[in-house]
């Protein structure tokens, strides 16, 4: 056996990242500098649940002014979302950042403190791997398979108990808490390494050679 889990090539997304800093930085000074930013990156489609990312960011600027969102994504879901926003009262604090080129996300990541992924089901999620490389605590919910082995909580993100945007916002107000310190950085990158391309790679390989060295009958059975 050999585990593959849906890898990432993370020196690929920690290059791209120190090379769209200055873009991330200048992207960010839109928002005093005590602003505390917290990305998502979805399709504007029911399954990723666009509108709980804004009802879930409503309730955390209760407990946090200072947050603010960067939304990545479009979809048929956009005029309801702009809606909810503007009936919010949040129009100045969100950002819709529409459609980004995947070569480009890292300067979104680099620009933010937080992922937050809300779909309502995903076997993996690949984008929870991306925040990750980027150096980014996540909180999600036990729906999206990758928490379970890339989430440690308190330490690299947080697992919210429900998809209710109350306690997805309790979550994210925990993390909030350690997120941008080079420690925290340190420790997600540590955790998304161990699904790296390379590591995915030479798991297979091992794999391989263990079958090739196995002893073969006459008929070609292996033993």
């Amino acid at each position: 056996i050999a585990r593959a889990l849906y890898p990432i090539d993370v020196e690929l997304f920690q290059s791209r990242l120190a090379e769209q800093a200055a873009t991330a930085a200048s992207l960010r000074s839109r928002w005093p500098a005590a602003s505390k930013v917290v990305i998502a990156v979805a399709k504007f489609v029911e399954r990723e649940s666009p509108l709980l990312i804004i009802d879930t960011f409503a309730d955390l600027r209760r407990q946090m002014p200072m947050v603010r969102l960067l939304l990545v994504g479009d979809g048929p879901l956009r005029s309801a979302l702009e809606k909810r926003i503007a009936d919010l009262g949040l129009t100045e604090h969100v950002h819709l950042a529409g459609y980004v080129p995947y070569v480009d996300l890292p300067r979104y990541y680099g620009a933010s403190d937080v992922f937050l992924h809300v779909a309502a089901f995903g076997p993996w999620e690949i984008s929870v791997s991306e925040a990750m490389a980027c150096g980014l605590p996540v909180v999600t919910t036990r729906n999206i398979g990758s928490a379970a082995d890339l989430i440690v909580p308190g330490r690299t993100g947080g697992i919210a108990g429900t998809a209710e945007a109350s306690e997805l916002a309790r979550c994210l107000a925990q993390v909030i808490s350690f997120a941008g310190t080079t420690e925290t950085k340190s420790a997600v990158t540590s955790q998304v390494r161990r699904i790296d391309v390379n590591v995915a790679a030479a798991e297979i390989e091992a794999l391989i050679d263990r079958l090739t060295s196995l002893p073969v009958t006459n008929n070609g059975e292996i033993h």
